[in-house]
């Protein structure tokens, strides 16, 4: 039983790093409990079988934006303050480039935030260091970014550090 979970939630964690960015929330939260799955943890990984079923045939496609005006690389960044459980924050960034998602990550921070807003700095810098790791391949490609990639994020305190 226990193998068949990790198995299976290995296997989904794959396709998530692959295709299926909105997957990754679930497949963090599915992985907490690896060690001792119960009948619902096997409940929920059945219905996110069934959802990439249903979901096979859509395709993941990348195009060109057609505004030329916007940014080339775009940040959203996120952060939810600590859980009961773990006491740690979630975070989350999406990058896009062009217009497509060409980059995601859904994880715990590493240490106990104080605050929202020292959670949301965290999860800003995730997104930054992102953005410039982008910004550096772009650059060894021969693509510029223009001035300045933009990170977006909820947090008006952040926005004045």
């Amino acid at each position: 039983r226990y193998a068949r979970f990790r198995s299976i939630v290995g296997t989904i964690s794959d396709v998530k790093d692959c295709t299926k960015p909105e997957l990754m929330f679930a497949v963090s939260l599915i992985s907490q409990y690896m060690s001792n799955p119960g009948d619902e943890h096997m409940l929920f990984l059945e219905n996110m079988l069934l959802y990439l079923k249903g979901v096979a045939d859509i395709p993941f496609r990348f195009t060109r934006q057609a505004n030329p005006d916007q940014d080339i690389a775009v940040m959203f960044s996120d952060a939810s303050l600590g859980n009961r459980d773990a006491r740690r924050s979630q975070t989350c960034w999406l990058a896009f480039l062009y217009g497509n998602l060409v980059g995601w990550n859904s994880r715990y921070q590493p240490s106990v935030a104080q605050s929202v807003t020292e959670s949301e700095f965290m999860a800003v810098s995730g997104a930054a260091k992102e953005a410039i790791w982008i910004r550096h391949l772009l650059a060894d490609i021969g693509l510029q970014c223009g001035d300045a990639t933009h990170i977006l994020e909820d947090n008006v305190t952040d926005q004045y550090k």
